[in-house]
């Protein structure tokens, strides 16, 4: 009896899907932080407007949705507006 061993390699997770968990997690933190101090509230518009790009990057191009990712990139435009005017 011939017995043949495959060997599977797991996928290797794109960049893309890092870089929302980094943001996403940055979220929490600076969300934690301006609880505290809300001097700190620009840095959190700021990951927050990149963790919402990245997942409507992540929805476009690795699920196919079509609608979903229109709905992050308006919410990422509303909180760089915020991040902008927190600036001024």
């Amino acid at each position: 009896m011939n017995v043949e061993v495959i060997e599977l390699k797991p996928k290797k997770q794109p960049l893309s899907i890092v870089l929302q968990i980094i943001f996403v997690v940055a979220v929490l933190v600076t969300g934690i932080m301006t609880l505290f101090a809300k001097k700190w509230m620009f840095l959190l518009y700021a990951s927050l407007t990149l963790a919402l790009a990245t997942m409507a990057w992540n929805n476009y191009k690795l699920a196919k949705r079509k609608w979903i990712p229109i709905l992050y990139l308006a919410f990422s435009i509303v909180t760089l507006v915020s991040f902008i005017l927190e600036l001024v």
